[in-house]
């Protein structure tokens, strides 16, 4: 991959001008171990035997909902959260622990998504529109308008009955409660 090899010089580069020039802030510094080895699971489950650019898409969902006010704070909340993310892989390779520290150093290959799935196209997703698709078929969402600005996530549940998720979201302009539901892809 370009995006890789690019990233391997820059790296390189960087650890030979860092004493000289600093060394710029990078995902060590803000995140925990911990919170670090959530998304390289995430991305490693999600993403199994994908091109780096997947992974770095996957990654900067993750690290685009950490940073939104409608989602958990820590990339552990986020990754663990019910019924948004499948993290059983353990086994890190290289390729994703440098797609997670790409994702976290350089510009959002997503345009701000905070979604992705691997079904049939729709137009919208938890409320979300789409974007695009990469390479391998995941779709990416993201909020646009005032709704993105007005509401936040106050919860998720499952409701058994209809195997659906009920979004319980908390408008901010009067703190009023809605329930959405949305089917589980």
């Amino acid at each position: 991959s370009i995006l890789k090899e690019y990233y391997l010089l820059y790296k390189e580069i960087e650890e030979e001008y860092s004493e000289e020039f600093g060394r710029p802030l990078n995902i060590y510094d803000v995140y925990t171990e911990e919170d670090i080895y959530y998304i390289q699971r995430c991305v490693e489950t999600e993403c199994f035997d994908c091109p780096f650019e997947n992974k770095v898409n996957v990654a900067n969902v993750i690290i685009n909902r950490v940073n939104s006010e409608r989602f958990p704070s820590t990339p552990k909340e986020v990754v663990t959260s019910p019924n948004q993310f499948t993290y059983f892989r353990t086994n890190i390779t290289e390729d994703t622990v440098l797609a997670v520290e790409y994702a976290f150093m350089f510009k959002d290959t997503t345009d701000g998504a905070l979604y992705f799935h691997s079904g049939s196209y729709s137009e919208t997703f938890n409320g979300a529109k789409y974007i695009f698709e990469d390479s391998v078929g995941h779709k990416f969402y993201k909020w646009k308008g005032a709704l993105d600005e007005e509401m936040k996530v106050k919860d998720i549940k499952l409701d058994r009955r209809t195997n659906q998720d009920v979004w319980i979201m908390e408008y901010a302009r009067d703190g009023t409660i809605d329930m959405r539901h949305y089917d589980i892809i």
